[in-house]
């Protein structure tokens, strides 16, 4: 014989946290071109007037005149890849990338004669093939 319980017991979902984030509040720039969400939880956030992190508490701003080797302020493109690394596609045309120490470094596309351009930033996800 089998003795069967029930017990109701109710269950209450926490509220996602949402930040409207804005000048007003750190943000270099209110029109948000691109964002990424990195492996240590911080938010990267590409405007036309620079780059920001914001950690659920601070925004940082990465300019280009307190950070020479960002390429431009007006980030397009951010995208974070499988060793935490983050890369940043501007409109220069050259390619910037976050090494896991938060160390600018610099990859410029073709030479002074060229007019040579980085149009998309994409890494291919575990497992998966290029063809």
């Amino acid at each position: 014989m089998a003795l069967l319980f029930m017990v109701h017991v109710p269950v209450f979902a926490q509220a996602p946290a949402f930040y409207h984030l804005n000048t007003a509040d750190g943000l270099s720039e209110n029109n948000i071109t691109s964002c990424a969400i990195d492996k240590n939880g911080i938010l990267w956030i590409g405007t036309t007037e620079g780059l920001n992190s914001f950690d659920g508490n601070i925004i940082t701003v990465y300019h280009k005149y307190r950070y020479p080797l960002l390429a431009s302020n007006s980030i397009e493109n951010i995208i974070v890849d499988t060793e935490n690394r983050i890369w940043i596609r501007s409109t220069s045309g050259n390619i910037n990338m976050l090494d896991e120490k938060r160390k600018f470094r610099l990859f410029k596309v073709g030479d002074s004669a060229e007019n040579a351009r980085v149009n998309h930033l994409f890494f291919p996800v575990a497992g998966a093939s290029l063809h």
